[in-house]
């Protein structure tokens, strides 16, 4: 299965040392990074893992609030991968494109 998304960085840096990332285009305005890995595992427990078991992929340290567990994804073009705070939120990407256990795609 491949997966191209910027979240699955998070879950390859965590499942395999050998993983790398390319990037694929860059402006003055960003840059857009590509992340491919092969997993062994069926396409729809590695979709389903992205989606519900975000923090336990998520580093706590690229967080306001310091806990993986405030991560939520709303894996739907216009969904949220978000973070809850004692007083609020913060938006850290938006779905922008998914085919369900194949391609996950945001922006942020």
């Amino acid at each position: 299965m491949r997966l191209s998304t910027i979240v699955t960085a998070a879950l390859v840096i965590s499942l395999s040392p050998s993983t790398h990332a390319d990037v694929v285009a860059k402006s003055a305005a960003g840059f857009v990074s590509k992340h491919v890995l092969t997993i062994s595992a069926s396409p729809a427990r590695v979709f389903r893992a992205l989606n519900e078991d975000v923090g336990r992929w998520w580093n706590p340290e690229h967080s306001y609030s310091g806990a993986a567990a405030n991560f939520s994804l709303d894996a739907r073009a216009g969904g949220c991968f978000c973070e809850r705070l004692k007083n609020g939120s913060v938006a850290h990407m938006a779905v922008v494109f998914v085919e369900r256990d194949s391609t996950l795609r945001m922006i942020g």
